[in-house]
């Protein structure tokens, strides 16, 4: 995990256990127990405050609970295959074919090394993201638009199909090249 991750996941734990903690204690002399403890608004110094610092605490709580409940529910539900009608027949198509499609054409191309393809299917879109490695050459941005227009035209002229397409290529490196020209030491 990182840093970054495990540090917003710290101050997450924080937030909870300060409003989830004077809960608790409040509540904890109405389990009969043996010994009480004093309300948590007689705390010194923090006890006046308390009340207010759980209200809004759990104000904002609710409100990110609420935002995150709506996102889940118009989240857009991914497929793993599409159905392709047409008039002779149907055909099911699946994520594993278009990226199989993708990597011919990039490996064709011979501009990215080690293409890493992610598709992701919606109901009537298709997300393409390509990443890798590009190998070190003149007009890099046109071979990469070239290279989406060509898997775009593919696409839609091999598979039939008419949804939209949303294509990203990523480059995370530079290729070395490898020189044939060097010489043995003898």
């Amino acid at each position: 995990m990182s840093k970054g991750k495990k540090f917003i996941f710290i101050l997450a734990d924080l937030f909870f256990l300060t409003i989830l903690i004077p809960i608790l204690w409040d509540y904890f002399n109405y389990m009969n127990f043996r010994w009480e403890l004093m309300p948590s608004s007689e705390i010194p110094y923090i006890g006046n405050h308390l009340s207010q610092y759980i209200f809004i605490s759990s104000s904002i709580l609710g409100a990110l609970l609420l935002i995150c409940l709506l996102i889940l529910i118009f989240y857009p539900k991914t497929y793993q295959e599409v159905l392709l009608d047409d008039k002779t027949g149907n055909l099911t198509l699946k994520v594993s074919a278009i990226e199989g499609l993708v990597r011919e054409i990039v490996s064709n191309n011979g501009y990215i090394r080690n293409p890493k393809i992610n598709v992701t299917l919606y109901q009537a879109k298709i997300k393409i993201d390509v990443k890798g490695e590009i190998i070190p050459r003149v007009e890099i941005v046109e071979k990469t638009k070239e290279i989406e227009q060509e898997i775009k035209e593919s696409i839609q002229n091999f598979f039939g199909i008419n949804y939209d397409l949303k294509l990203k290529i990523k480059v995370s490196s530079l290729a070395e090249n490898k020189s044939s020209t060097s010489r043995r030491v003898e």
